[in-house]
């Protein structure tokens, strides 16, 4: 699937951070303190990830080697550094550079980029329901209905989100709890999930969602 991004080499409250600001619109990522440890994670992942993020400042000695053997393992892995300090020598060997003083959302826009530039990724960076009169943008993490903003709780548009890319499909609440929560369906109780969906319904009216009596939920579109 090759749509995960690979965190490596900030510190750890830093690195917590971003993991959560790019799970909050929908990419997942995992994280490691330095390339030895991703490195390793790729050996073991290796058509798990597309994008792999390398804090510059902390490359150590033999860096050039550590990227041949990322590209060895796949030369469809998609890097792009994070500069802080490094040598212009290393640029040559990266798909792409930033600067770390780029806010989230900027990085963002390089990551996706990547993504779509190797043909990684093929959810759509807007989503909308022409039912609800919805759109959600994907960069923002903004929702629109009938061009007027709606606030949602991250939750909320989580699962807004989950239902516009899963349109027709059955969707029960253990898929939710593994997919928007990412937890395993014990450790969350069921309602919880009603709870949030009932929130959900009553903020933005949705004609689209229905409830299936012990099936689950339908976006029916």
């Amino acid at each position: 699937m090759m749509n995960k991004v690979l965190v490596v080499g900030y510190p750890s409250q830093y690195r917590s951070s971003f993991v959560s600001f790019l799970n909050q619109v929908d990419i997942e990522t995992d994280c490691v303190s330095d390339l030895v440890d991703a490195l390793e994670a790729c050996s073991f992942n290796q058509d798990a990830y597309g994008v792999i993020v390398i804090k510059a400042f902390t490359l150590p000695m033999g860096t050039f080697d550590f990227i041949k053997r990322f590209r060895q393992l796949n030369p469809d892995f998609k890097i792009l550094l994070i500069n802080e300090g490094a040598k212009e020598r290393y640029w040559s060997n990266v798909d792409a550079v930033v600067q770390k003083s780029l806010s989230f959302p900027e990085i963002l826009v390089h990551i996706v980029e990547l993504m779509r530039r190797n043909k990684l990724r093929a959810d759509p960076l807007v989503l909308t329901s022409m039912i609800d009169s919805i759109k959600v943008s994907m960069y923002q993490c903004e929702v629109m209905q009938y061009d007027q903003p709606v606030e949602l709780t991250l939750k909320e548009y989580q699962i807004l989100c989950f239902f516009l890319k899963n349109k027709n499909q059955m969707i029960t609440r253990d898929d939710l709890i593994t997919r928007v929560w990412r937890k395993f369906p014990e450790e969350i109780n069921v309602r919880v999930v009603d709870l949030h969906i009932k929130n959900l319904r009553q903020k933005m009216h949705l004609s689209a969602l229905v409830t299936r009596r012990g099936e689950g939920y339908y976006w029916d579109e």
